[in-house]
């Protein structure tokens, strides 16, 4: 029999898993159109899975892990997310950057928001 503890956790990874299928999806659909309307569903995705991803490790582990400056980790991958979106926000508007450099930029933000969780 699970714990309390343990289906929270299971329940919280199924969570994090569809999320992460959520920002799969709408980024495929920005690289196929480079649209206002999906860079802001891809932007939506992203922080939906962020919201859910802090939200979490602050409550299952309760720990938090301190780099050279004295910042959290959590914070510091917060920021680089941001910046990312900020920098793939400024390609989609221009409408001038190639496919690939967006692509590299959207596979930059998985990267980071899974370690953000695991």
């Amino acid at each position: 029999m699970e714990t309390l503890h343990d289906q929270e956790k299971s329940h919280a990874a199924e969570n994090l898993e569809k999320l992460m299928a959520n920002v799969d999806e709408t980024a495929k659909k920005l690289l196929a159109d480079r649209s206002k309307a999906n860079l802001k569903a891809y932007r939506e995705a992203v922080r939906n899975f962020m919201k859910e991803a802090v939200g979490g490790s602050y409550r299952m582990k309760g720990e938090r892990r301190w780099d050279r400056r004295g910042n959290t980790r959590i914070l510091y991958l917060i920021e680089r997310v941001n910046q990312n979106l900020e920098e793939v926000a400024a390609m989609v508007l221009q409408e001038q950057a190639d496919a690939i450099a967006v692509m590299a930029k959207l596979d930059e933000i998985r990267g980071l928001l899974i370690d953000l969780y695991y």
